[in-house]
């Protein structure tokens, strides 16, 4: 009766009630008794189902698949994160069952994904390609169908609503290439975002019907890039003799994205002219054309490949390798084992080795994509940029905010920066190495100090005041910046790191970078 009259606004009496409620079901368990007549739902309103289901989820209680199909989507939901973030494995069909419909709150509608694609059986799996086929629902809930199916076959490690490690293990779904095909023309329909995860997913299961709509795609010039790549790329994976058609003609296509996937078939399928297709990517393409023609350069044949990275490893050496290309050139002629080749690059990397930090890393001073070190800062836990350093709201505030950072600093001082941070470090932001009269030792960056007082940042943010009266010594340290980067990341992962930072040229409203929606 406390719990109908007294919790729904309150949300710490919301909590004493599901302790309470925690408690009697305890003792109920305990002393053997079943918990039938205490969750008689019918004499429970709202805000108790509510109480009630947080309280099975504390016990990991079986019982709590009964609300998750509630007649209140608040309760239901309450249910479905128990079931789902907790793991409670008794309940999980019970949560998988549920209909998605477009009134399903999100928080709902992907844990009822999740527990399908847990089980993984041929009902579990028909009910995500009726979600993902399902035109009138949202379509975050569709890509998370999708992304469900993508990844049916393989497993993954992490959980695809909390992010934490819970292995699902690869299964073998011969069921799901028949499910796919008796929907496929339901999984085309949607924005091309969509239309791109369901050519994927026709690519992986190897359905050859969906080839006429991938031809249809790809000779649309109304269709997107990234959608036209994506039939190009499905159509080598089910068909490669209908690929082998379009090959030419796209390498004639005014956009560098199919001219790109082009070469790598050419490759791929080791067509007769993939020599020359190189060649051509090489002299006349973009740079990515030309990063991709390099990557591909490895997958010729030895003489083929040999002959070419011969002259670009001496163009390297002689200081007229285009910058951005000059890592790629290194990492494909890591892979090549011709004897002459290793012993070319052995003398490259050897100069490079001999000469300042900023030289040996020079190859990462130009040529990164953009977005893969968007997602380095935000998200690489070596590289941890965000805990020290804001970009536009977002991050740590012990570091430099670096929403600017590209505005008044070239390049140079970016790569700088993370391969020599000591080199120069940003005013306000070095370190100080503070030793009590004690004898205790405080590292920290000083954010502020009066006539009485010192107070540090320490590296992980935390923040520490020191009595003057307590100083025996202090003396000027470091960069707060991780001094052993190079070691956490590859060049061309400081390469992308670079890339992005240089396009920091004036702060920008958040965009709540890596929040769920």
């Amino acid at each position: 009766r406390f719990a109908e009259t007294k919790t729904p606004s309150d949300p710490v009496l919301r909590h004493a009630v599901v302790m309470a409620f925690t408690g009697l079901f305890e003792r109920q368990i305990a002393s053997g008794n079943k918990l039938e007549d205490l969750l008689s739902q019918a004499t429970y309103s709202q805000p108790a189902r509510l109480a009630v289901a947080v309280a099975l989820r504390r016990l990991h209680h079986p019982r709590i698949a009964d609300y998750v199909s509630d007649s209140d989507p608040f309760v239901q939901t309450e249910a479905a994160r128990g079931i789902n973030d907790e793991l409670i494995s008794p309940a999980m069909m019970a949560l998988a069952r549920q209909p998605v419909v477009d009134s399903t709150p999100a928080a709902l509608a992907i844990r009822i994904v999740n527990a399908n694609y847990r089980l993984g059986g041929p009902a579990a799996a028909e009910r995500v390609v009726e979600i993902a086929s399902t035109e009138s629902l949202k379509d975050p809930w569709r890509k998370r169908a999708f992304e469900a199916l993508l990844a049916w076959k393989s497993g993954t490690e992490l959980d695809a609503v909390t992010g934490i490690y819970r292995l699902r293990a690869p299964k073998d779904a011969p069921f799901l290439k028949a499910l796919v095909t008796t929907r496929l023309g339901r999984l085309m329909k949607g924005p091309a975002n969509l239309r791109e995860l369901a050519i994927k997913l026709s690519a992986q299961l190897k359905i050859e019907d969906v080839v006429p709509e991938l031809e249809k795609t790809l000779a649309s010039e109304e269709a997107g890039i990234a959608i036209r790549v994506a039939a190009l790329q499905a159509l080598d994976e089910v068909n490669p003799g209908v690929a082998r058609k379009y090959v030419e003609q796209m390498l004639k296509s005014e956009h560098p994205e199919l001219r790109m996937e082009s070469v790598t078939i050419a490759v791929r399928q080791k067509l007769p002219n993939a020599g020359e297709v190189i060649r051509t990517a090489l002299a006349d393409g973009t740079m990515a054309e030309k990063q991709n023609a390099i990557a591909n350069l490895a997958k010729l044949p030895a003489s083929a490949a040999e002959s070419e990275l011969a002259r670009l490893l001496e163009q390297f050496q002689q200081g007229s390798l285009d910058a951005s290309v000059q890592l790629d050139v290194l990492n494909a002629a890591a892979k090549v084992t011709s004897p002459a080749i290793q012993q070319q690059l052995s003398k490259v990397e050897q100069q490079l080795e001999n000469g300042t930090v900023m030289q040996k890393y020079a190859v990462a001073l130009e040529g990164g994509d953009i977005e893969r070190g968007r997602e380095l800062f935000f998200g690489n836990a070596a590289a941890s940029c965000r805990r020290c350093h804001v970009v536009n709201g977002d991050g740590g505030g012990v570091g430099p905010d670096l929403s600017e950072i590209a505005k008044q600093n070239p390049r140079s001082y970016l790569l700088e920066s993370i391969v020599d941070p000591n080199a120069k470090i940003a005013k306000g932001f070095a370190t100080e190495l503070i030793i009590t009269i004690e004898g205790k030792v405080i590292s920290g960056i000083v954010k502020e100090e009066t006539e009485e007082t010192i107070t540090l940042v320490k590296p992980l943010g935390e923040i520490v005041i020191i009595s003057k009266d307590d100083v025996e010594e202090r003396a000027p340290g470091k960069s707060g910046m991780p001094a052993d980067l190079t070691s956490q990341l590859t060049r061309a992962e400081i390469r992308d790191l670079v890339a992005y930072l240089a396009t920091l040229t004036e702060k920008k409203v958040s965009t709540d970078h890596g929040k769920e929606q």
